[in-house]
């Protein structure tokens, strides 16, 4: 890729100008997902999983497969921890 010397160089369009995407959302979303999977933090960050990922369902493919998976991880962590709870004040 040589320059002739009448060319200009590429410049990068401004930040402005370039279309907004969900993927933050997406990312924040399967962040919130593994923290559930993995933290121990379930009941405190499934609701942030869950409100981040329905924000990037408005995205693109990879923001809405990513606000899937971590609405999913939430959503399973979430029954993973209630469930036996509600199991145990069911038949006390």
């Amino acid at each position: 890729m040589s320059h002739t010397p009448n060319s200009e160089p590429p410049v990068m369009a401004p930040a402005e100008s370039l279309p907004r995407g969900r993927r933050g959302f997406a990312v924040a979303a399967l962040v919130a997902g593994v923290l559930c999977l993995t933290g121990g933090f379930t009941l405190v960050v499934a609701p942030f999983a869950f409100v981040l990922g329905g924000l990037a369902l408005r995205g693109d493919g990879v923001a809405r497969l990513l606000g899937i998976v971590g609405m999913s991880l939430a959503g399973a962590m979430t029954l993973t921890v209630l469930l036996p709870l509600l199991t145990v004040v069911a038949y006390n």
